[in-house]
Formats: C-alpha cells, sequence, structure tokens
C-alpha cells in the first residue's frame, strides 16, 4: 500500500544494524507524475525522541502531501496555503521510557522515496535485524538467521510521525500604548489568566507571500497528550498574497508575556495608524478614517482619574492564537 493512498507505505529495507534501519518505498518508484507523486518526492519530514526530548521537522510540504494537514498550523485557511517552506518543533515531553511504555531514544526521517529508522530499545516499527545491500541476513532478537531478498517492515505508527501541537489559548485583553508610530505599534496588556502571559510568540508576513510563525515556552493546550511544554516551535510558509483581496503588504506581532509589538504596511483594523510616546496618544486615525488629534483616555470610573497609558482602539480583541499566526481573512483597510 503506497502513502499516497493512506498516508502509510511499507519500507523496503536496504540496510539494518540492530537499532538502525534504513530502506525506499518501492511503490512510489512506479507511479505516474502527478500532483500527489510530486508532493511526496518534493516533501521531507523526521521525528526524534530522546528521553523527554521530541524534535520534529519537515520541508517542502504541498497540500497533497499526506503529513501535511498534520503540520500545518496556523489560522490561516488551507487552501490559501501553497506549501509549508519549513517547520520546526521541540517539545518537553513526558518520560515513558521509565515506565517501558517508549523506548528511550527513537527517529525516524523521509524524503522522496526513502526511509531511516532508529530505536533503542527495538520495538514494532524498528525491529532487531542485520541487513546489507537489500539482504536481510538475521534477526538479531532472538538471534536467528534468515536471508532474505527486499524484507520488508510495515508502515511507521501513526504516532510515530511529525505531526505540530496545538498550544494553549490565551486572549489578548484591552492593549495599553506604551509607543506608536503610525504602521507599528508597542503596548501591553493584562492578561485574564496566566495563559494568555505564557511563553513568547512571534509572526510575519513578508514579501506578501511568505508567512513566518514561531512559538517558546508554550503550554499545550490538550492536557492529556504526552507534550507538557512547547519549548520552541516556527513554521514558514508560502501563502496566496492577502494584498491581492485588499490586506496588508507585511504585517507581523510579536508578543513577549504582556507585551505586544504590531506592525502592518498599510495599517488595518488590528494595527490601527496611531502616534503615542510614553503612553500618550499625540494623534489616531479612527475606524470610520477620521483623525483624531491629543489624548483621549477617558477617565476610570473606579478611581475618579485619567490611566497613564491611552488604549489600542482596536475592532475584536485578539487571541494569543491569532498572533501565532497572520490572520490573511478579513483584513480591510480602514
Amino acid at each position: 500500500m503506497s502513502l499516497l493512498d493512506d498516508g502509510t507505505g511499507e519500507l523496503t529495507v536496504f540496510a539494518a544494524q540492530s537499532c538502525c534501519i534504513s530502506g525506499f518505498d518501492a511503490s512510489l518508484c512506479t507511479l505516474s507524475c502527478d500532483k500527489k507523486c510530486f508532493a511526496m518526492f518534493c516533501g521531507q519530514t523526521s521525528k526524534s525522541l530522546t528521553c523527554c526530548d521530541s524534535t520534529t521537522m519537515s520541508q517542502c510540504l504541498c497540500p497533497d502531501h499526506p503529513m501535511f494537514d498534520d503540520v500545518l498550523v496556523g489560522t490561516t485557511p488551507k487552501d490559501e496555503v501553497i506549501c509549508i517552506l519549513c517547520h520546526r518543533e521541540q517539545l518537553l515531553v513526558k518520560p515513558f521510557c521509565l515506565s517501558g511504555e517508549k523506548p528511550c531514544c527513537k527517529g525516524y526521517s523521509e524524503g522522496c522515496c526513502l526511509q531511516s529508522r532508529n530505536a533503542i530499545p527495538n520495538d514494532d516499527d524498528v525491529p532487531a535485524m542485520c541487513a546489507s545491500y537489500a539482504i536481510k541476513c538475521c534477526d538479531c532478537d532472538p538471534f536467528a538467521v534468515d536471508f532474505k531478498p527486499c524484507a520488508k517492515l510495515k508502515p511507521l505508527s501513526k504516532e510515530a510521525r511529525a505531526a505540530a501541537v496545538e498550544v494553549e489559548e490565551g486572549r489578548i485583553t484591552d492593549e495599553f500604548l506604551l509607543c506608536a508610530g503610525c504602521c507599528f505599534i508597542w503596548s501591553m496588556y493584562v492578561p485574564d489568566d496566566y495563559t494568555g502571559a505564557f511563553g513568547a510568540t512571534d509572526a510575519s508576513l513578508c514579501g506578501c507571500c511568505i508567512e513566518n510563525g514561531c512559538q517558546a515556552c508554550m503550554l499545550p493546550k490538550n492536557k492529556e497528550e504526552e507534550a507538557l511544554l512547547v519549548t520552541s516551535a516556527g513554521q514558514a510558509r508560502c501563502i496566496k498574497p492577502p494584498i491581492r483581496r485588499g490586506g496588508p503588504c507585511c504585517k507581523g506581532t510579536s508578543r513577549v508575556f504582556c507585551n505586544v509589538l504590531k506592525f502592518a504596511f498599510p495599517c488595518d483594523q488590528e494595527v490601527p495608524c496611531v502616534v503615542a510616546a510614553c503612553g500618550y496618544k499625540c494623534a489616531e486615525r479612527t475606524i470610520q478614517g477620521e483623525f483624531k488629534w491629543g489624548d483621549d483616555k477617558p477617565i476610570n470610573p473606579t478611581t475618579g482619574k485619567k490611566p497613564l497609558f491611552a488604549k489600542v482602539q482596536t475592532r475584536t480583541p485578539m487571541s494569543v492564537k491569532q498572533v501565532a499566526s497572520v490572520k490573511v481573512q478579513g483584513m480591510d483597510r480602514h
């Protein structure tokens, strides 16, 4: 069965040395050149586990690649993404090797029709064997001579493959200006809880069609899964230019704890045109397209005084998840 059909493919063993196996998917070599075949030969994925550290990497994944949906992250719709240029994710995971549920070390890498696997100790995905030049010599545990040309291994299990982890969402509440200069805003906010201030994210749209996103020290959304902490993660995607629908030419958002730095050209609903310094708003272009001069901080009914910092007037509040991905839908200009 080919990887193109159900996301799995049998491995023909070329070389093996106990805990390491390399081979190829012979079924891919006989396929006609179509979109799926092109996606398989161009895409590369890998995953490694060492005790409590897990790292996944992917490159050049087109929408027709069977791992595309598992690796794609962010709020950009799938039909707007042309290709995942690169993806890397490092996680702190539960050390199941202590209880014997998982190996101490395990990994795989594949690209084109080639694949390599390793595991210590061996498991169902990486059985103990010795082979050379596509001829299996023996099984190692238990030892048994077994000469066999082009020995087959069953496809990798789903959990062994690279897949992105969804992070915990937190809401960015009212933003208070620190400084701003027309197309950029530096602000801070008061989080609802720790999820709204945990970790750091960065996202940007550069060159009209290259979308980047990265995260560090983020909590996974699913508390029941293996991951305990997203140590670092990043993805670069080639997308359809948002500017063709009136979106920005370039746009970016960075968040470190409660600090947010945003920019957009031209300005939009999430990055309004504002000039401010030291929390004092000098001028602002409103949603209605009118310029307002001077600070307009309202009196706080609780304290009876004006707050020290002016608020950023945006149409809708953003979430931490949206900060991690440049939003291309609905970027209408003011």
